[in-house]
Parts: structure tokens; C-alpha cells; sequence
């Protein structure tokens, strides 16, 4: 049995997290309190612990900081640095993409969403880009001199 430092309560020693540089092994707060205190923190540093995630997150995957992806996107004109758009493109979304080539693993730049997207379905294959231009230019519906018949 312990107690619990913050809550006075005796519990069981597997209430406790693991801590090997405490001498009996364990924290000095159960589970629950911790949980509750780390809750507390994240709620009050929401957005900074987000950015520490998310700039964690982006130099692990693609070895820049949160700060040369924001110098890239001013760069570009605050703007997808492939349609030219303002808007991310997804309303769920909250940060811009981050683009990379697959084969080198270098970052080429900040898409809106819809942009990332696209170059993911065609794996970054030029050709395929190219062959649905193609496509989407033989399939003008402003060129096109077919007129469609109305329904009766």
C-alpha cells in the first residue's frame, strides 16, 4: 500500500506509474490524479502542446521545424504552393500539408489539402497527371460541340 500525494488515499502499488528513479519504483501521485493533473495541463497549454506535438511530429517525418515550414509557406505567398489557394481545403483540417517527394524524402513544399490529396491518388506520377489533363480537355463540357437532347 501507498498514498496517494496528492488525493492522501492508500492504495495498491499498481494504482502507481512506474518510476525507476524513485526509490520504491513508483510516482508519488496515483494514476487517476496524474491523469486528472496531465488533463488539467493540456487543457491550459492547448495550443502550445499541440505545436510541441506537431513540430515533434513534422522534423521526425520530414526533417524540418514548425518554423522552416512557416518561412516555406510565406514563401509561397501564404498561398497552396500548387493551386494558389488561401483556403486549406478541408474544414477539418487545421495546418496546411506538407509536400514531399517519396523517393527522396525532400520537401517541396505547403498544399491545401485537395492538392496533397490529388498527388497521392496519381502516386506523383507526371505521366498520369498529363494523361487526366488530357482527359479533362477532351471532356470540356465548354468545348464540347455534342448538345444534349432534353429528356421527355
Amino acid at each position: 500500500m501507498k498514498i496517494c500525494s496528492k488525493c492522501k488515499v492508500p492504495k495498491e502499488l499498481t494504482d502507481f506509474h512506474v518510476d525507476r528513479v524513485k526509490k520504491n519504483g513508483r510516482c508519488s501521485s496515483c494514476k487517476v490524479c496524474s491523469k486528472e493533473r496531465a488533463s488539467k495541463f493540456y487543457h491550459n497549454h492547448r495550443i502550445a502542446c499541440d505545436n510541441y506535438t506537431y513540430s515533434y511530429y513534422i522534423k521526425k517525418l520530414y526533417g524540418i521545424t514548425l518554423e522552416e515550414k512557416n518561412d516555406m509557406f510565406l514563401k509561397q505567398g501564404n498561398c497552396c504552393g500548387a493551386c494558389g489557394s488561401k483556403n486549406i481545403g478541408n474544414i477539418q483540417r487545421t495546418r496546411w500539408c506538407i509536400d514531399h517527394d517519396h523517393k527522396t524524402g525532400l520537401v517541396r513544399g505547403v498544399l491545401c489539402y485537395h492538392c496533397n490529396a490529388a498527388l497521392g491518388q496519381v502516386k506523383d506520377d507526371i505521366s498520369t497527371l498529363k494523361k487526366l489533363i488530357e482527359y479533362l480537355e477532351r471532356h470540356d463540357a465548354t468545348k464540347a460541340k455534342m448538345a444534349l437532347e432534353p429528356r421527355n
